[in-house]
């Protein structure tokens, strides 16, 4: 669900969940009531973040807790407790467990900190600007005007950012375009006779957004500011 589409560093945290029907061919001697059997329902809810994310995420996830259930909790006299032997698969987690009559404690919720999934599914999201291995790209709008899109590339390049050019002439300008976007570059570069004869770049972003007709010495100052500064909307901000 995650990988289906590029991820933006801007819909993270990406909070997804489901309630469904599940079945676990548990051994015959192991089924033990309502609490360990073959079908069960259960809510399982996963959310992509960042690590620095993390504490305000399981903090959200711990509010239902915290500000529903601790004055029961208090007036009932029961005291939770650290479990530091505990193994857990994923990594670190909180376990919330019940007791039965029989005073046997049986694991109702979990939250649980998965550092291997994103690994196992090559998962990743869209970085922003400052971060960014594709910056910008340089698109000619015909072969007429490579040697002016060769030395905006020079110029952004030695400028200290990231950038390439398209020269690719079995394609479009509209499927350059395109390819740029889906490649996620933060900024496009469109250049013809009009930017050459000004020494200008038309802009847009990777979210299609035109910021227009921009001198080349005003779009280097501006990516200086958005790197120095880690601005996170950068294609907003521009």
């Amino acid at each position: 669900m995650f990988d289906h589409r590029p991820r933006s560093w801007r819909e993270l945290p990406l909070r997804m969940a489901d309630f469904g029907v599940l079945h676990r061919n548990e051994l015959s001697g192991t089924l033990t009531g309502l609490t360990r059997v073959r079908r069960f329902q259960q809510d399982d809810a996963h959310i992509f973040c960042r690590p620095d994310q993390i504490g305000e995420e399981i903090k959200g996830c711990l509010d239902f807790l915290r500000f529903e259930l601790k004055k029961s909790l208090d007036e009932f006299g029961q005291p939770w407790t650290l479990n530091p032997g505990d193994g857990a698969f994923y990594g670190p987690k909180i376990d919330i467990q019940i007791q039965d009559a029989l005073r046997r404690y049986h694991q109702c919720a979990t939250i649980q900190l998965d550092f291997q999934l994103p690994e196992r599914f090559n998962l990743h999201y869209v970085r922003p600007f400052w971060l960014s291995p594709t910056q910008a790209i340089v698109i000619p709008v015909s072969p007429k005007y490579e040697d002016y899109a060769i030395k905006v590339k020079e110029k952004v390049w030695q400028a200290g950012f990231m950038v390439d050019v398209d020269l690719d002439h079995g394609t479009t300008l509209n499927k350059k375009i395109r390819n740029a976007q889906l490649a996620q570059y933060n900024f496009i570069f469109v250049v013809g006779e009009k930017e050459e004869n000004s020494n200008t770049v038309n802009v847009r972003t990777r979210d299609n957004k035109v910021h227009g007709e921009k001198s080349l010495d005003q779009v280097l100052e501006k990516f200086a500011c958005l790197a120095k500064e880690r601005i996170r909307n950068s294609e907003d901000e521009f």
